[in-house]
């Protein structure tokens, strides 16, 4: 971390420094209006790797037997559980996400990033993108982990 930032004399000072620099500040769960508590949970425990099966196990959870997805039987990754995973449900809501990325006309940009980037795209939006276009991302992304997460 820069000296100057590590040396400011307040810490709201710090905060403000380090908020200006933060990567996805502007698509902050605090900043977007159209959230209901639930899938601001949902969406933030996705975000820090704490919803997943594979997250619990990787935390040491007791009663995960396994971090494999009960579908296709591979790890449950963010991004398997995001566009990958087989499921024919759980494919059909992947589906009806992608198509909702494309009335929004964010498919074709969506669809040139790589797996991570796709990854940080839904979960946080994009820095090229006005905010009202990240909260229609993240507002599709939260309420589709919301709606998975009420399945488990």
């Amino acid at each position: 971390m820069d000296q100057n930032v590590r040396s400011l004399a307040t810490l709201s000072q710090f905060k403000s420094k380090i908020c200006l620099n933060h990567k996805y500040i502007k698509t902050s769960t605090i900043n977007l209006k159209n959230l209901n508590r639930k899938e601001e949970l949902c969406l933030n425990r996705l975000r820090v790797d704490f919803l997943l099966r594979s997250h619990l196990y990787s935390h040491n959870f007791t009663g995960i037997a396994h971090p494999n997805c009960t579908s296709c039987n591979i790890v449950l990754s963010t991004s398997h559980f995001l566009f990958r995973c087989n499921d024919p449900v759980h494919n059909l809501r992947i589906n009806n996400l992608l198509n909702a990325l494309r009335d929004l006309n964010l498919y074709t940009k969506f669809n040139r990033l790589r797996i991570a980037e796709k990854t940080d795209f839904l979960q946080f939006g994009s820095n090229d993108l006005s905010f009202e276009q990240n909260s229609s991302i993240i507002k599709l992304t939260a309420k589709f982990t919301k709606n998975y997460h009420l399945l488990v």
